[in-house]
């Protein structure tokens, strides 16, 4: 089960591959993967950068497979970060 570090570096993994800045305050309002992929969205879409949902959804499914040792085929966007991957 992930430790706050290992919340911390998934945290920042998004952060890199996005190139966004995610705040503590955000874990307020994302509690699923769906919720997650909406915030990547609109903080891109805020910068000018935009990316098509698809492509955010293949990209944090790639990312919390990698992080959190889970098949991407178990994922999907209603997965919830506490209850789920013990956030």
């Amino acid at each position: 089960m992930p430790d706050g570090l290992d919340t911390a570096e998934y945290v920042e993994h998004l952060e890199r591959d996005f190139d966004v800045c995610i705040p503590d305050s955000a874990g307020e309002h994302v509690h699923t993967l769906a919720d997650l992929c909406r915030y990547l969205s609109d903080q891109r879409t805020k910068a000018g950068r935009p990316l098509p949902d698809r492509e955010i959804w293949i990209r944090v499914r790639r990312i919390t497979s990698h992080d959190f040792g889970i098949r991407e085929s178990e994922l999907h966007p209603g997965i919830r970060f506490v209850d789920d991957l013990g956030c």
